[in-house]
């Protein structure tokens, strides 16, 4: 008969024994133990599946929304000042040239300190490596 230490009270007991006889813990892993790790184990290894996957492929048209962004910010009197609505929700479209018009909305202070709703036309393409910004023209005050 070959023994074991009781994970609990540190008695000797039978290697076989799924109870202490001595403060009657459970030895071993339980049914609800062994299923948590087997769906820890599933998550990890789900996780390093995904990561060996790489990023998803960037949108062109919210990557275009988000530079018109940027350009529009730096182009404001106070940039501190826009309210721009969700850039994600600007209409954007693929021209036949390759060019990506987006149309950024919202309010912005102008030069005199007056708040003003405006939508732009933006213009951007994409040339592999950077977003170069063709035009930015305000068409509604």
């Amino acid at each position: 008969m070959t023994d074991k230490q009781c994970k609990a009270c540190k008695m000797s007991i039978d290697a076989e024994a799924k109870i202490c006889p001595h403060c009657r813990t459970r030895q071993g892993l339980g049914l609800g133990k062994k299923i948590g790790i087997v769906f820890l184990v599933l998550i990890a290894i789900g996780a390093v599946s995904n990561a060996l996957k790489g990023p998803a492929p960037a949108d062109p048209l919210n990557t275009a929304r988000y530079a018109c962004r940027e350009f529009l910010l730096k182009t404001l009197n106070d940039p501190d000042s826009a309210k721009l609505e969700e850039y994600r929700t600007w209409f954007a479209e693929t021209k036949k040239d390759g060019s990506i018009l987006v149309q950024p909305r919202g309010r912005a202070k102008n030069a005199f300190g007056a708040y003003i709703i405006g939508t732009w036309n933006c213009t951007v393409k994409n040339d592999g490596k950077d977003i170069r910004l063709l035009s930015m023209k305000q068409i509604r005050p």
